[in-house]
């Protein structure tokens, strides 16, 4: 079986070869990896970027894309959507930004020292050409918003892989990365059209929560006094919490540890031992131990492998798929 469509762009120029879209990067970036590909139906254009003081850039696509921030260090990224109305996402945790074609996107990054993004751009959807079947990701694609699904997020790690990879591309490997994406966006709730699912925090009282825990690593919170923060019993706080984030309360703070200590890492200024004490763990070895059970790596692996992106690159584990998610529309 062969895909015509399927292409290499190695590790420079991405953008000209694979993506319609035209760039524009206002900041200056300390170093860069980059790579793409192409299949059937989207392409994909992988890159690291390292950032000491901060990265700006605007761009706008004229084609329905996916921006997946794969990996934030040192703050959160802010994606500033132009479409019918303004529409902004601040985030420190992976998540996707899914855009109707005809978007403008302002990407800052003021206290992030390194970034991993992927930028996916729909060139047809696979679903319209089958029987008693209908273009859903046209269908859904009619307003920007913000996904953070943990599964969705894996197959972006996946194609993130393949863009930046210098062995030679499998296609039907590429293929069905593209295929699975583009049917998982389509049967969310929120891409498909029907009413979100009910029974989460809302927005003001997650903020609340996660603001608190994000201010509190180190000493850590008791899950009565979360409740009492938003007048919520301890039961339904946890209920609600999953729904809203995926995750309890303790394995949000837990994530947020390690994100915290991810930030400590790129700066090079601490010793392991003190990133433990900085970021709310009881030893190193209780941080390792967190470490390497969230992201599959030790922590001096980590921050070797952060330090020397320009010589290569790895698929990393996700951290905290569902930290601190807001939208703002205006």
């Amino acid at each position: 079986m062969s895909y015509p469509m399927e292409q290499s762009f190695g590790a420079t120029g991405v953008a000209a070869a694979a993506s319609s879209h035209a760039g524009d990067a206002l900041g200056v970036d300390d170093g860069m990896l980059e790579g793409g590909r192409c299949w059937s139906y989207l392409t994909a254009n992988a890159r690291i970027v390292r950032c000491p003081g901060g990265h700006v850039s605007e761009r706008r696509f004229e084609r329905p894309v996916i921006l997946a921030i794969l990996e934030s260090v040192g703050g959160p990224m802010r994606v500033e959507l132009g479409h019918a109305e303004r529409t902004v996402f601040s985030s420190d945790a992976p998540h996707l930004s899914l855009m109707p074609a005809g978007t403008g996107v302002r990407l800052e990054a003021a206290q992030t020292s390194m970034f991993r993004e992927l930028v996916i751009e729909i060139i047809r959807d696979p679903f319209s050409a089958m029987a008693h079947q209908t273009p859903e990701m046209e269908r859904g694609v009619q307003a920007p918003m913000m996904i953070a699904d943990s599964d969705v997020l894996r197959i972006a790690e996946l194609m993130s892989a393949e863009c930046l990879s210098s062995q030679p591309c499998d296609p039907i490997f590429g293929e069905s990365l593209s295929v699975v994406l583009l049917k998982m966006l389509s049967r969310m709730p929120s891409v498909g059209g029907d009413a979100p699912s009910r029974g989460g925090l809302p927005p003001w009282q997650l903020r609340r929560v996660t603001q608190f825990l994000e201010d509190n690593l180190v000493r850590g919170v008791r899950l009565v006094d979360l409740a009492d923060l938003v007048s919520l019993s301890p039961s339904y706080l946890i209920r609600a919490f999953k729904r809203s984030t995926g995750m309890t309360p303790q394995q949000w703070l837990r994530n947020a540890r390690i994100r915290k200590a991810q930030t400590f890492l790129v700066e090079r200024t601490l010793s392991l031992a003190s990133v433990a004490q900085e970021t709310g763990f009881a030893d190193q070895a209780h941080l390792t131990r967190i470490f390497g059970q969230i992201t599959g790596e030790s922590p001096g692996a980590w921050r070797r492998a952060r330090l020397t992106s320009s010589e290569g690159t790895r698929s990393v584990p996700l951290v905290g798929t569902d930290l601190r998610l807001t939208a703002m529309s205006g």
